[in-house]
């Protein structure tokens, strides 16, 4: 395919449908975890469901890494300059290793005080503890695999991340059930069945990358650390990868305030979240390929069509907004009855996905408009946009229903809502902004 010249809708759709089965993959492997932790208890789907977030936030990195690789590789594509891309490739692979290590030990020491800062009670600590630090000790595995896919959305292949992902699901299913159904291990085995999978993720995207040509071994020079282009990766994932965490971190601020509400409300949560997730598949999958045909042509100079990607990616979300409203309001219910959690917590998980069912056109614009602004080389505008909503108005917003208006559990869905779409209008006008700009001339 030629991101360039093929049409807009058509690019959409082929790089968009590989991206979001990779993500429904994804998220059964995620989802995998939570109902064999609700196999064991209420207290380990609760544990699990609190360090997930912490799990989201090692995973977020590695997106951000990821996103920014895909971003510099596919200008330095637009421009025609194939050695720059294959040098922030193989520089770029190097450095996010380096990274996931010294971010993976951190992580493990400060794990335990972390936790019980966001509320996790003595009813599921040990659970999270156990998860999170596996999570944290395979980090260089999660960071690399995302950073490898990374480069292959900048040449247009959104399949290879898919086509593990289907294997990856499997195995992970298979190591779960023998681990907790046939062995009765814990949580931690449940992280180790993750981690086993994303190691073996990154031998296959690996293997991918060097048929791709874009890391070889004729110069070994090339992955010698080079402040220069350290510091270009760092100017466009230091943002990314902010913004990914301000998301993490926004999920775990959310949690503290659901965790006043007790231990059926996080796990409750947790198991609503992972259904959601089914939902936000698609509007992936169009962010990636968005942000894969829009760096290409903003590196060529095409801002016609990067805006008209744009505009029709939109297009495609309102479409895909009535069918996942549907699922969540008449299919959802039902499927919370897979998972082993009681009465109470299958209540708060239903409300949840009331109100997801509305939320999911806001969310679908922030990541749609995200992917542009990151393609455009404007990550900060991301950040800022994402930890404002994250950070400070879910903060506020929560604070406010639960220690000023005594409200109850389904009001800090609503405060959710709320929030989601006043930043989804703020995302929208400034991509727009943006992107008139370029088409004349200026930003550069």
């Amino acid at each position: 395919m030629n991101l360039t010249k093929d049409p807009i809708n058509k690019l959409i759709v082929s790089l968009a449908t590989p991206a979001a089965l990779a993500m429904l993959f994804n998220t059964i492997y995620n989802a995998t975890g939570t109902f064999f932790a609700a196999k064991i208890s209420t207290s380990a789907t609760a544990g699990l469901s609190m360090s997930f977030l912490l799990y989201l936030s090692v995973v977020g990195m590695g997106l951000g890494f990821g996103s920014a690789l895909s971003a510099l590789i596919g200008n330095a594509l637009g421009t025609n300059k194939l050695f720059l891309a294959k040098i922030y490739a193989q520089k770029g692979a190097v450095f996010v290793l380096i990274f996931a290590i010294f971010m993976g030990s951190l992580g493990y020491a400060v794990a335990p005080k972390f936790l019980v800062f966001l509320g996790a009670n003595e009813e599921f600590l040990t659970e999270a503890l156990e998860y999170i630090r596996v999570i944290f000790v395979a980090s260089p595995f999660f960071l690399s695999i995302k950073a490898f896919n990374g480069i292959l959305i900048a040449l247009g292949d959104t399949k290879s991340l898919r086509n593990w992902l289907f294997f990856g699901v499997f195995i992970n299913i298979g190591l779960c059930f023998i681990f907790v159904k046939m062995l009765n291990l814990g949580v931690a085995s449940i992280a180790f069945s993750t981690a086993f999978v994303q190691f073996m993720g990154c031998i296959f995207l690996f293997k991918k990358t060097y048929k791709s040509g874009m890391i070889n071994f004729e110069n070994m020079r090339n992955f010698l650390p080079d402040i220069r282009i350290y510091k270009k990766i760092l100017n466009q994932a230091f943002p990314a990868c902010l913004n990914y965490l301000s998301m993490s971190l926004g999920g775990l601020v959310l949690l503290k305030f659901i965790s006043y509400y007790g231990t059926d409300a996080v796990a409750g949560y947790g198991v609503a979240l992972r259904i959601e997730q089914l939902t936000t598949l698609p509007t992936i999958g169009i962010a990636a390929a968005v942000l894969s045909i829009v760096s290409r042509n903003h590196g060529a100079r095409k801002h016609d069509r990067v805006l008209l990607c744009y505009k029709n990616a939109i297009k495609i979300l309102l479409l895909l907004f009535v069918f996942a409203a549907m699922f969540l309001i008449f299919v959802a219910p039902r499927v919370i009855s897979f998972f082993d959690i009681n009465d109470s917590a299958t209540a708060i998980a239903k409300g949840y996905l009331l109100i997801s069912a509305f939320s999911f056109l806001g969310y679908g614009v922030m990541n749609i408009s995200g992917s542009v602004l990151q393609a455009v080389k404007k990550p900060k505008m991301v950040f800022v946009l994402n930890a404002t909503r994250q950070l400070i108005l879910q903060s506020v917003a929560y604070s406010t229903v639960i220690y000023v208006l005594k409200g109850t559990i389904e009001h800090i869905w609503i405060a959710m809502f709320i929030n989601v779409y006043f930043t989804a209008l703020c995302f929208a006008c400034i991509s727009v902004y943006v992107l008139k700009r370029k088409m004349k001339g200026d930003g550069y």
